[in-house]
């Protein structure tokens, strides 16, 4: 996924959605199909979630809704802002990091779910951008990028 996601983002297509992101009146005057790069986006998207939702019945054994509670999807989001919305490998290490900070607060049980909003609110406050905003990996240590292919080269 990490490397669709990474070869989508640096095509053509990918910099038409940067571009509606950022401005979708300037780009669709500057000839982007905005109504066609967002139905991409969403089947894109959606096909990555329906894999998710596949790998997570399978690690389960079984599916329901219960399975999907509030706090579900409150993790899956610190997990986006946490490492910043336009950083593929912050998100990736925020991650990483928060599910390794839910594992070590676990003894707390109730606790942790005030800990993990009171965090995302001092993220919000101090860094709205998010840990990594919008660089990567390859931005902040230039020998990553021989490893790190994008359009830029």
């Amino acid at each position: 996924t990490l490397l669709v996601i990474r070869r989508f983002v640096s095509s053509t297509y990918g910099k038409g959605i940067v571009a509606i992101r950022d401005d979708e009146i300037a780009a669709e005057l500057m000839s982007v199909n905005t109504r066609r790069l967002k139905m991409v986006a969403f089947m894109l998207s959606s096909g990555f979630a329906g894999l998710a939702g596949g790998l997570f019945a399978h690690i389960l054994g079984y599916i329901n809704p219960g399975s999907f509670t509030i706090m579900k999807s409150t993790e899956c989001l610190v997990m986006v802002y946490l490492g910043g919305m336009g950083s593929l490998s912050g998100s990736v290490l925020s991650a990483v990091g928060f599910t390794l900070l839910l594992e070590l607060l676990r003894p707390l049980e109730l606790i942790k779910w005030v800990v993990v909003p009171f965090m995302l609110i001092l993220l919000m406050l101090f860094r709205p951008e998010g840990l990594m905003g919008s660089r990567e990996l390859s931005d902040l240590f230039p020998r990553l990028r021989a490893y790190h292919r994008t359009g830029r080269e």
